[in-house]
């Protein structure tokens, strides 16, 4: 299959749910293809895709009207105004997606980059502080990602966290020297599968229930 579709396939578009970039990069390799990756939600209020600069939206303003507004705290916050959703026209909508690298070109929002979705996950440390998991697990440079196909965690007391990885033959002694856990109040725990977890409607979570 996989000589099939490298033959084959021309490129990859990545829809909606914004794409880890260990995994584009593993899609980017495998089938020797370019990815492309879009900005949109069920509210049809913003629609954003990629023009050369990977995780670089440029909004389609005849989509929606989008806008960046920024909170007391110096967050862009991502607003938009539905033209076509007939349920809630013309109704300002807030994706509570927290943007950067703002760029406007005559007052109008020209390209924005995902700071922090909605529906990011959070973990906690021993303090009870908020860590982003995005941040902890792909923000990082971790030697694990060269040996393994996946990696999920599971959290069931603040500072600690289960690192579920999927791999051949690494031992789950290695895999915790190949992790960068450095500068994180969290005792970390590792644990080798066949496969990753599943949920009933077939997605694979980076967060997972407790295990």
């Amino acid at each position: 299959m996989k000589e099939l579709l490298s033959k084959t396939l021309e490129g990859a578009f990545f829809g909606s749910e914004y794409p880890y970039n260990h995994y584009r990069e593993q899609i980017e390799k495998t089938f020797g293809i370019q990815t492309i990756s879009w900005y949109g939600h069920t509210e049809r209020a913003v629609l954003a895709g990629e023009n050369g600069e990977k995780f670089k939206y440029f909004p389609f303003q005849t989509y929606g009207y989008a806008e960046a507004i920024k909170d007391n705290n110096e967050n862009h916050f991502l607003i938009g105004t539905s033209y076509y959703n007939f349920a809630s026209p013309l109704i300002r909508y807030n994706t509570e997606d927290i943007i950067s690298d703002v760029s406007h070109k005559d007052g109008v929002l020209e390209h924005f980059s995902i700071k922090e979705g909605r529906s990011s996950d959070v973990i906690f440390d021993k303090n009870g502080t908020k860590i982003n998991l995005t941040g902890l697990i792909f923000g990082r440079h971790h030697e694990l990602f060269n040996f393994i196909d996946f990696i999920q965690v599971s959290q069931s007391k603040h500072g600690e966290l289960k690192v579920f990885y999927v791999s051949k033959s690494l031992p789950e002694e290695k895999a915790k020297e190949l992790f960068n856990s450095s500068n994180v109040e969290i005792d970390f725990s590792f644990q080798k599968i066949d496969k990753p977890f599943k949920t009933v409607s077939g997605k694979m979570k980076l967060l997972i229930d407790n295990i």
